[in-house]
C-alpha cells in the first residue's frame, strides 16, 4: 500500500517525500516495516534516494503526528509530499502544517489507513483501501 500511495506522490511530481510511522517496538506490527519498506521501493524504483532524515518514527497518536511533521518541516523545508502509516498520524501531521503556515496543498498527505479522518479532511487525505477479508 505504502509503494503505491508514494508512487501516486511521485507522479503528481513530488520529490521530497517522507515518512511518519510508528517508533520500533514491540507493539510494531508486520504490516507497518513491510509499509515502510514499500515507500523505500517506490522512492528507488524512480530514481529518489531514500533519505534516513525523512523518515520519522514516533508514538501511534495525534500528538506524535504533530511532533515528527514538526522534525520533518526543519529537516526538509522543501517537504512536497507524507506518506502516513495510520490516520492518527495525519490528523497530528495535518495541524503541524496548519501551525506551520504551510497550506495543504503545499505538501500532499498519503495514508495507509481509510478512515473517515481522511474523507472529511479539505483537501481530503489519499488514503489505500485495505480489506483484510480479502486476503487469502
Amino acid at each position: 500500500m505504502a509503494q503505491k500511495l508514494t508512487e501516486k506522490l511521485i507522479l503528481l511530481g513530488c520529490r521530497c517525500i517522507g515518512v511518519i510511522r510508528p517508533e520500533p517496538g514491540p507493539m510494531l506490527l508486520f504490516t507497518d516495516n513491510r509499509r515502510v519498506q514499500g515507500y523505500r521501493l517506490a522512492l528507488l524504483s524512480h530514481g529518489l534516494a531514500y533519505d534516513a532524515a525523512l523518515d520519522a518514527a514516533t508514538d501511534v497518536t495525534c500528538a506524535g503526528g504533530f511532533d515528527a511533521m514538526n522534525r520533518l518541516l526543519r529537516t526538509a523545508p522543501d517537504l512536497y509530499g507524507v506518506v502516513y502509516i495510520c490516520d492518527p498520524l495525519a490528523r497530528g501531521a495535518m495541524l503541524a502544517l496548519e501551525q506551520a503556515g504551510k497550506a495543504r496543498k503545499e505538501v500532499q498527505l498519503a495514508s495507509t489507513d481509510k478512515t473517515d479522518l481522511g474523507s472529511l479532511c479539505d483537501p481530503p487525505i489519499c488514503c489505500a483501501d485495505f480489506h483484510p477479508e480479502e486476503l487469502g
